[in-house]
């Protein structure tokens, strides 16, 4: 029945729909019965139709366990193919697979260091939108943390974490070697909690075991988000300030005058005046 389902739809006018119908037939065959599902794949003698089909089949596969999936498609597919396959696995949601038997197989069979890295990347960029984010300690070793997309699948990833488990992501962070890593993690780590608990990321920056190189990790969009979720009504602009590190009390100025200048000149302009005379004020 599914065969003659993806031949009715071929017969149709290449489109959007048929396209989508076929990699909808092609999901649940592929459920059903993946080898018979790929056998009518190979069976399509028209390049622009078997590239359709190829491409139903891996958004199919990608659903499956990310192994799996590799170790079946990879040999059959051409590069341009094995790239897409490998962008779209993001399926790091999956607490049950074992990373470390997948990366070994992707270390074994996939001879590109850069796809390798690919694949260890997607897996990362799946964690924003898993229940499981702390698998991040499973993948973070296997991917090149100095290439900058990396750096911002980290970074979400931890974000993530911080926001489920910001404790448990606090103690792994603490063993963390790599620069590139430790700065994309303090970073996902400092976005979290200036979103959801602004205190506890003045009480993170005041510590001096990690508050200097959260501050490092801080941009100028940060500290402004910051000073706007902290509460106002409890807090003059001098008590606001006051409650960053000494370090950072120049770039929270600039972060207070960023965030309030638009919405109340007059007590910016009131506090600047207040200043004693020196470079913060200037």
């Amino acid at each position: 029945a599914a065969d003659k389902a993806l031949a009715h739809m071929q017969s149709l006018r290449r489109s959007h729909h048929s396209d989508h119908g076929i990699e909808g037939v092609l999901r649940l065959w592929t459920k059903d019965d993946p080898e018979e599902a790929w056998a009518w794949v190979d069976g399509q003698d028209n390049p622009a139709a078997r590239e359709v089909a190829v491409e139903s089949l891996v958004n199919a596969w990608r659903e499956r366990d990310s192994q799996e999936a590799l170790e079946t498609l990879w040999p059959r597919l051409n590069a341009k193919q094995r790239d897409q396959l490998v962008s779209r696995l993001g399926n790091g949601s999956d607490a049950t697979q074992d990373l470390d038997a997948l990366m070994a197989w992707v270390d074994e069979n996939v001879e590109s260091p850069e796809m390798r890295n690919k694949v260890a990347a997607g897996l990362v960029e799946g964690l924003r939108n898993s229940q499981h984010p702390e698998r991040l300690a499973d993948l973070v070793g296997h991917v090149d943390a100095s290439d900058r997309r990396t750096q911002g699948q980290i970074r979400q990833a931890a974000q993530k974490w911080a926001e489920l488990d910001i404790d448990g992501l606090s103690a792994w962070m603490q063993g963390i070697d790599d620069e590139n890593v430790r700065k994309a993690v303090l970073g996902g780590m400092v976005e979290q909690i200036i979103r959801d608990d602004p205190d506890r990321a003045i009480t993170y920056l005041a510590d001096e075991s990690m508050g200097e190189e959260l501050a490092e990790s801080l941009s100028r969009y940060d500290l402004r988000q910051l000073m706007q979720n902290m509460d106002r009504a409890q807090h003059s602009p001098e008590s606001l300030i006051e409650q960053f590190p000494e370090a950072l009390r120049e770039q929270a100025i600039e972060g207070y005058a960023e965030a309030f200048v638009e919405e109340s000149p007059g007590e910016v302009l009131r506090y600047f005046e207040s200043m004693p005379d020196g470079d913060a004020r200037n």
